[in-house]
């Protein structure tokens, strides 16, 4: 059986992830108003966390291990998002906002579509040879901390419902 790396200090064998969502949401408020002037401005800085929903449901799907994922336990989600940045004419060093999965950052020219080559040190992405605007993709790492989890089953045990909120722990 195959396993999926979304939860790596977890194994999760397929019929737990197959057709499950990971739903990412800033977590936070903001407050904002408006000059006299008609400018909007921020009372609050807006949010740099972010809430993390992991849910499944359906015929043959099988539980996580919940006795590893109840309130409080620290775990690093591999988000299933793709997030990405792009880089300006002449730039050629950016700071990503979380650090990458390994082996899912690609760069692609934002004309051409072409492959772009990347170098990944940490969070800091940097990119060669480049004129135009340059187009970095990848999955995040998000650092979190479990806040509840639900899980309901029918009296056959086939059909399964389970989801798993998470908060991320710092603003990393």
């Amino acid at each position: 059986m195959a396993y999926v790396d979304l939860i790596p200090s977890i194994a999760l064998p397929d019929p737990v992830l197959i057709g499950a969502n990971c739903e990412i949401t800033p977590h936070g408020d903001f407050e904002d108003a408006t000059t006299l002037h008609g400018d909007a401005i921020l009372l609050r800085p807006p949010y740099s966390k972010y809430s993390v929903r992991l849910s499944n449901s359906g015929d043959g799907v099988w539980l996580p291990p919940m006795d590893d994922l109840q309130p409080g336990a620290h775990v690093d989600v591999w988000a299933t998002d793709i997030w990405a940045t792009s880089f300006s004419p002449g730039q050629t060093s950016k700071l990503l906002r979380r650090d990458p999965v390994l082996g899912s950052v690609h760069a692609h020219d934002a004309v051409t579509k072409q492959p772009v080559d990347v170098d990944i040190v940490g969070r800091q992405a940097t990119i060669f040879g480049r004129a135009g605007f340059t187009y970095v993709s990848y999955r995040p790492i998000l650092a979190c901390m479990v806040v509840r989890s639900t899980h309901s089953g029918d009296v056959t045990g086939r059909a399964v419902t389970w989801s798993i909120d998470l908060v991320e722990r710092s603003a990393s």
